[in-house]
């Protein structure tokens, strides 16, 4: 189907001659149509000069303009067939098609030789959903222009839009006729003959284009769907047969009888045939990663579904280990089985064979995360920035590699620097703020570090991590224990039952002088995961010391020790025996 937006230079140059072409010895003006209208000679001028200038608007993109000075036209003549025709096309551009329509109709009625017309008559019935208006033009077209084979497809659509299916069908064996066998008719019959639930006459179609086309496989797979999806097994069985005959190579061959063995109940030859399809490079990378993830959404409740799905990965990254999705669709499924060592290794290598695939960069950091490899991350993150400098999930994460090495500044310019290329997402500018209050905490910028928290829970006052960590830095400091203890116990709230929250509350109130209160909520950290935690541990020592248990909390005192997670004073309290704060 042409555009509307199609300049055809021709056909204005030949219409501006069919309508301004006059004798120097009459003031008659005649149309394309034969219709004669008499116009001054100031007329036809005018009106030269106006459909001249709108044609000019129209090409520079200035259709508004041109919709004024093509009215201007109609003003002057309102038979003039060509400016009715424009303003249909100007109309249409803008998707009004009421007015588009009227001006197409006139314009076909004063000329209704002119094919052009039609066609864009016929267009717009189509953007409207007037399939039946639509399929009589293309007919009438193909009857006045049998040598133009696209009207014929044009009718055949349309009848098929209008649920005209038996003349649908005579449509396309009309064009069958004229080009011979063809695939696309081919599967149009097959559809209709489907609709009307005639099996047979769907296969028989199918039948026909093979006999036709004996090496088309994927007829052949379409022809075994077929007989498959209605329960005829046997049927479907030896159109396999007939692919071996053909081509024993064929990797569909395999994608069938594996679907043919699933649907038997046959799982294990099921599998094996798949495996043989995929170990074919034959057979398009795009199939192959389809039916990967048609394996997704079934591996939680099948464990025995993530082993064959694994084996499927890797026989792709291995027979396409010149292909970046092969190897990174396995780095993703890696990843899902928490293998994160191994993914970072297929991601590489996808990166390796790709690197402008932002999807991978930020799959590969973010399982070097997860390794706690801060320093690659650090490396890789900056250099996904150096590619991607406008994607702000890479500022965030090179953010956090930084933070995690212990380099607080530099992960306050990143953020600083990403945060502000943020767009239309609200998580991630929480995400942002929370890092920064973090780093700023870190960095001593207290004032800083309070201002990026308050940021992020003005988007969201219930983020539960903003909550504590916020409150846990004010606990830190003495400040404000009001206000952090509310957060804190927000944060509990929200999500309770967290080792690290329990300990933040406990520390507050132990930062209030409510010993034995601080007591219950560390002791509810420690038995929620939080007894190997050093800060945890330490903190439970604090306490006890506080209530005059020494002794006990000369023990937890060691235990964090033994952790390696704890204050720069807990040395301290050991060697002395003495709360130093």
């Amino acid at each position: 189907m042409r555009s509307f937006l199609e300049v055809r230079k021709v056909l204005v140059l030949l219409l501006m001659i069919g309508v301004f072409a006059t004798s120097c010895k009459t003031s008659k003006q005649t149309t394309s149509a034969g219709k004669e209208t008499n116009l001054s000679e100031e007329s036809k001028t005018k009106l030269m000069y106006f459909f001249v200038n709108a044609n000019k608007e129209k090409i520079l993109g200035n259709e508004g303009r041109a919709a004024e000075l093509f009215a201007e036209c109609l003003k002057i003549d309102p038979r003039n067939d060509a400016s009715l025709y424009e303003m249909a096309q100007l109309y249409a551009n803008r998707k009004k098609y009421a007015e588009a329509l009227n001006f197409a109709k006139s314009a076909s009625s004063i000329n209704p030789k002119n094919e052009w017309y039609k066609q864009l008559l016929a267009e717009i019935y189509q953007r409207t959903n007037q399939w039946n208006e639509a399929a009589l033009i293309y007919q009438n077209l193909t009857a006045e222009f049998p040598q133009r084979i696209d009207f014929y497809y044009q009718w055949a659509y349309a009848l098929v839009n209008a649920s005209k299916l038996n003349d649908a069908l005579k449509a396309f064996d009309k064009i069958e006729s004229i080009v011979g066998p063809d695939k696309e008719i081919t599967l149009r019959k097959e559809q209709i003959y489907l609709k009307q639930n005639k099996v047979d006459k769907a296969a028989e179609v199918l039948e026909n284009y093979i006999s036709s086309n004996p090496e088309s496989m994927d007829m052949y797979s379409l022809l075994y769907e077929l007989y498959s999806a209605n329960n005829m097994p046997d049927k479907a069985l030896s159109v396999i047969d007939r692919m071996k005959a053909v081509n024993p190579n064929e990797p569909r061959i395999y994608l069938n009888l594996a679907d043919y063995y699933r649907n038997k109940g046959d799982k294990e030859k099921s599998f094996e045939n798949l495996q043989k399809a995929f170990t074919n490079r034959d057979l398009d990378t795009d199939i192959k990663v389809k039916i990967i993830s048609s394996y997704i959404p079934l591996l939680q409740r099948d464990s025995s579904m993530m082993l064959q799905c694994m084996e499927l990965c890797k026989t792709l990254a291995e027979t396409h280990p010149d292909e970046s999705r092969a190897q990174a669709i396995y780095g993703d499924l890696l990843t899902m089985n928490k293998d994160y060592s191994q993914a970072v290794s297929f991601y590489r290598k996808a990166l390796d064979l790709d690197k402008d695939n932002l999807n991978v960069w930020q799959q590969y950091v973010i399982n070097l995360s997860e390794l706690k490899d801060f320093h690659a991350m650090d490396t890789a993150s900056a250099e996904a920035i150096g590619l991607f400098p406008n994607e702000s999930s890479l500022y965030l994460l090179n953010g956090i590699a930084k933070s995690q090495r212990n380099l607080p500044a530099d992960a306050i310019n990143i953020l600083n620097q990403g945060v502000k290329l943020v767009v239309d997402n609200n998580q991630q500018l929480i995400q942002f703020y929370s890092n920064l209050g973090d780093c700023y905490n870190k960095t001593k910028e207290y004032s800083a570090s309070d201002s990026s928290f308050d940021k992020a829970l003005e988007i969201d006052p219930n983020e539960p991590f903003v909550l504590n960590n916020y409150a846990y830095y004010l606990s830190v400091r003495k400040e404000k224990l009001e206000q952090a203890e509310k957060m804190s116990k927000h944060s509990n709230e929200l999500q309770p039952n967290q080792s690290s929250f329990l300990d933040t509350y406990g520390w507050i109130l132990y930062q209030e002088g409510k010993y034995d209160e601080a007591k219950k909520w560390i002791e509810k950290a420690m038995e929620n995961g939080g007894e190997n935690s050093g800060t945890i541990l330490e903190h439970y020592g604090d306490i006890l010391f506080k209530l005059n248990q020494s002794d006990k909390a000369f023990e937890y005192w060691k235990k964090a020790k033994q952790s390696g997670d704890a204050s720069g004073l807990l040395d301290q309290k050991i060697r002395d025996k003495k709360l130093y704060e």
